[in-house]
């Protein structure tokens, strides 16, 4: 089922502000949650997601993204980057 739902208001008529909002609730049955977990650990923290179809990718800028190597869930790393972003690719 989804759900679309805008509001869009102004004080009065000869008013210039106007505000806007907006809500989109989808949901499908039986969907695996997309989402990346994290347990933190101070030698070796853990990222597990629960479709292994989804590949984890890796940045250092958030710009530029590659695929982890091994990256297969559950997946343990060594914090020894000063930045090092995860994300999830279906």
């Amino acid at each position: 089922m989804n759900t679309i739902a805008v509001d869009v208001r102004q004080g009065n008529s000869g008013s210039s502000d106007v505000t806007f909002d907006l809500r989109l609730s989808a949901t499908a049955a039986n969907a695996v949650p997309f989402q990346l977990n994290f347990a933190p650990d101070a030698d070796q923290p853990l990222l597990w997601w629960f479709n292994s179809a989804w590949l984890l990718e890796e940045s250092t800028d958030l710009m530029n993204w590659t695929p982890v190597p091994g990256g297969l869930s559950p997946f343990t790393f060594k914090p020894d980057v000063a930045k090092r972003f995860f994300r999830l690719h279906r």
